[in-house]
């Protein structure tokens, strides 16, 4: 697949990221941007299926604009890039309507964070239902057990209160995940996040 509107668009809010609460935007790396634009992924505001090279044109072609700047004389991929502000006021132009709101957490420090829609959250709950009923039956030790449990029970009471952090039960899922012998019971679970 090659360049989408959204593609860019997406890169560009990931390169968008200021350092430590003052107006410089951080250097990061071709990994860096490939792990944040998988976090984008994950909330549901871009679109999946861009290839590694993909990203890497679009990212020579924003240098080639004056929309980023590179760390060091070498290719995309063996150095850091950096949003200019240029850059940011692409992003600006680019943006959907309906992605025109305001992010407070630059001055605040409080992350507003994704959310999941209600549908979502339901089907999260009932599948960690479904998921501890599995868990008796899989083939674990106590201790394993005991601590999936627990994951299970912190995902569970986040997701039915009032304003579920998902950033955060999206963690417990990726580490309750890593458990022995569990990871084949969050596969349905882990694509609600995709």
């Amino acid at each position: 697949m090659a360049d989408s509107p959204d593609l860019s668009r997406n890169l560009l809010f990931v390169l968008s990221r200021v350092h430590d609460h003052t107006t410089q935007y951080e250097w990061m790396t071709f990994a860096e941007v490939i792990n944040s634009l998988a976090h984008v992924q994950f909330v549901g505001s871009a679109v999946p299926g861009h290839s590694v090279a993909d990203i890497e044109s679009v990212l020579e072609r924003f240098y080639g604009n004056g929309l980023i700047t590179k760390m060091a004389d070498k290719p995309i991929r063996a150095t850091a890039v950096q949003l200019t502000d240029e850059g940011l006021h692409e992003f600006y132009r680019t943006r959907a309507p309906a992605d025109a709101t305001v992010d407070s957490s630059r001055w605040t420090g409080i992350s507003s964070g994704p959310r999941l829609d209600s549908e979502r959250l339901s089907a999260l709950v009932a599948l960690l239902k479904g998921v501890e009923r599995d868990l008796d039956r899989a083939n674990l030790g106590n201790t394993e057990r005991a601590q999936a449990l627990a994951y299970f029970s912190a995902i569970r009471a986040l997701a039915e209160a009032p304003e579920p952090p998902v950033d955060l039960i999206w963690q417990l899922v990726e580490r309750a995940s890593q458990i022995a012998g569990v990871a084949a019971l969050f596969v349905s679970i882990i694509a609600l996040f995709k």
